[in-house]
C-alpha cells in the first residue's frame, strides 16, 4: 500500500523523518547539497525537525507493474526499438535469400542483438529510466558477457535435469524442471544485479528473492508465460491468411516485440520490488527523472521559503511564518509572487503593521516586474499605500507612470514622473521622464507650450541621451 505525504495527502511520500516519523513529498522535504566535494549529491532533511529523512524506496512512488500494462505493449514501439527492429527484419529478409550456414550465422547475430538490447532495456528501467535504450556501440556490445551468461543457465538446468532423473529418478527430476521455470525470472533478475552466473542459478539465492517479491513475483510470472507463448499463438492466427514468404519476417518482429516487452516488465519489478531484493537505485537519478515529469524538489531561495512557511501555517504556526519570512529577508530578497502575497495575507491577519507597510513596496515592485497592471495600481493608488508606502525604484515608477497614462489618469502620471527627476540619480532614466511628461503634455492635456519647455530642459541637460534624437524630432512637431 503507497506511503502518502503526511502534508500533501493525495501524493505519495519519497521519504520519511526517522525522529517525527512524517512522511515527505519533493514539495515538502529540505534538499541541501552534500558539499563542493560531492557535486551533483544532496542529503534530504525533515523541514519539520531537521533531521535526515529515510528514502522509502521506488517502490513506493511507481504504480505497480500490473497498472502499467497497455504502457509495457507500448514500450516497444518506440522510434529506437522500432529501428532495431527494421534491422533484424532486413538481417531476416537476407537470411531467406541466401539459405545455410550463412544464414544461420546471421539468425543468430540477430537474436544476440535482441537479448543484448533486451538486458540493457532490463538494466536502465530497473533504474527508473522508462525510455527504452539509445541505439548505439555500448548498448549492442557491454552486456554480450551476460547474454552468454544466460545462455550458461539454460546449459545449466538442462545438465541438472539430466543429472537428476540419472541418479534419483523421473520424480525428482520434475520437481528440479518444475523450480528451474519457476525460477527462471528470479535467475535472470539475478543475473543482471550481481553479473555472475553462479550466483543466478543458486537456489539459495533465487528462491529467497522470488519469496521476498512474494504474490507480485507470480503474477509477473503469468504475464512472461503469455508472453512467451505470444509469437506462437500469434502465427498460429494469421498462418492461413498471411503469404509464406511474409511470415519469417513477421516471426522475427513478433519475437522481438514480445522480448522486449518480457525484459522491460523484469526490469520494472525490479524497481518496484528493489528494496526487498536489496538492489540499490540511484536515488538522485531516480529524483531527477521524478522532477522532469512534473514532480519538483525545492532547493532553495523563495521555493524553500514558501515550502517552509506552507509547512508551518498547515501547524497553524502563523506567527513563526512570518519570521521565518523576516530571518530569509535579511539575507535575500524576496521573487515570488506567491510568497509575497502570502506573507502580506499573514501580516494583515496578525495586524504586524509596520512589517505590512515596509512590504507594500516590495510587494508592488513584484507586481510590476509580473506586469500585474491592475493589481499594481489597485496597490499604489490605495490610502495605505500613498499614506505609509514606502519608495520605489525608478524603474517600477516608470512603469506605474505608462499604466496610469493608459488608464487615463495623467495627473497621477506626471507626479510619479515628476518624483523621478526630483529624486532619482539614474541619468539615464531622467531624460526618459522628461519626455514621457512632454508626451502626456501634449497628446493628452493639449498643453504644447509646456511640454516644449520640459523637452528644451531635457536636450539642454542631457545632451549624451541615447534619446536625444527623438525628443528633438518630436519638438518640431508641437
Amino acid at each position: 500500500m503507497t506511503v502518502s505525504c503526511k502534508n500533501h495527502p493525495t501524493q505519495p511520500a519519497h521519504w520519511q523523518c526517522g525522529n517525527c516519523l512524517d512522511t515527505i513529498c519533493p514539495e515538502c522535504i529540505d534538499r541541501r547539497e552534500k558539499g563542493y566535494q560531492f557535486p551533483d549529491q544532496f542529503l534530504y532533511f525533515c523541514s519539520k525537525c531537521n533531521k535526515e529523512a529515510r528514502w522509502l524506496g521506488a517502490g513506493n512512488i511507481i504504480d505497480p507493474f500490473w497498472k502499467r500494462l497497455p504502457r509495457f505493449f507500448a514500450y516497444p514501439l518506440h522510434p529506437r526499438p522500432l529501428i532495431l527492429l527494421g534491422v533484424f527484419c532486413a538481417i531476416t529478409t537476407i537470411g531467406m535469400l541466401t539459405p545455410g550456414l550463412f544464414s544461420l550465422l546471421l539468425m543468430l547475430m540477430s537474436y544476440c542483438m535482441m537479448l543484448l538490447y533486451s538486458f540493457a532495456a532490463l538494466k536502465q528501467t530497473a533504474q527508473g529510466n522508462l525510455n527504452p535504450p539509445p541505439l548505439n556501440q555500448s548498448t549492442l556490445s557491454d552486456d554480450f558477457g551476460l547474454v552468454l551468461k544466460q545462455v550458461g543457465i539454460y546449459v545449466i538446468i538442462g545438465v541438472a535435469l539430466l543429472f537428476t532423473v540419472s541418479k534419483l529418478g523421473i520424480f525428482f527430476g520434475i520437481i528440479v524442471f518444475v523450480v528451474a521455470l519457476l525460477g527462471l525470472p528470479a535467475m535472470v533478475i539475478l543475473l543482471v544485479t550481481t553479473g555472475s552466473l553462479i550466483q543466478a542459478v543458486n537456489p539459495m539465492l533465487f528462491i529467497p528473492l522470488a519469496l521476498r517479491i512474494g504474490w507480485g513475483y507470480m503474477l509477473m510470472y503469468l504475464f512472461l508465460i503469455l508472453l512467451g507463448g505470444a509469437p506462437q499463438a500469434l502465427a498460429g492466427q494469421i498462418a492461413s491468411v498471411v503469404p509464406a514468404g511474409v511470415m519469417p519476417l513477421l516471426s522475427t518482429a513478433a519475437k522481438f516485440y514480445y522480448m522486449l516487452i518480457s525484459y522491460h516488465m523484469m526490469g520494472y519489478v525490479l524497481m518496484q520490488y528493489h528494496m526487498e531484493i536489496g538492489y540499490t537505485i540511484d536515488q538522485e537519478d531516480f529524483i531527477e527523472s521524478e522532477a522532469s515529469a512534473g514532480q519538483p524538489v525545492a532547493t532553495g531561495g523563495d521555493d524553500k521559503a514558501l515550502k517552509d512557511v506552507s509547512l508551518m501555517l498547515r501547524s497553524g504556526e502563523v506567527e513563526d511564518a512570518i519570521d521565518h519570512i523576516q530571518a530569509f529577508l535579511q539575507n535575500q530578497t524576496m521573487k515570488s509572487m506567491e510568497l509575497s502575497q502570502l506573507y502580506l495575507k499573514m501580516l494583515k491577519l496578525k495586524k504586524r503593521s509596520k512589517l505590512l507597510v515596509a512590504h507594500l513596496s516590495v510587494h508592488l515592485g513584484i507586481l510590476a516586474g509580473e506586469n500585474q497592471k491592475s493589481e499594481a495600481l489597485a496597490l499604489y493608488l490605495s490610502p495605505l499605500f500613498k499614506k505609509k508606502g514606502g519608495s520605489l525604484p525608478a524603474e517600477t515608477r516608470f512603469k506605474i507612470a505608462g499604466w496610469l497614462n493608459e488608464k487615463g489618469k495623467d495627473q497621477e502620471a506626471l507626479g510619479v514622473l515628476q518624483e523621478i527627476i526630483d529624486e532619482d540619480k539614474q541619468l539615464a532614466l531622467i531624460p526618459k521622464a522628461h519626455f514621457r511628461m512632454a508626451q502626456i503634455l501634449n497628446d493628452r492635456m493639449l498643453e504644447p507650450g509646456k511640454a516644449n519647455a520640459i523637452l528644451e530642459d531635457a536636450i539642454l541637460k542631457y545632451p549624451e541621451s541615447t534619446i536625444i534624437d527623438q525628443m528633438r524630432a518630436y519638438k518640431t512637431h508641437l
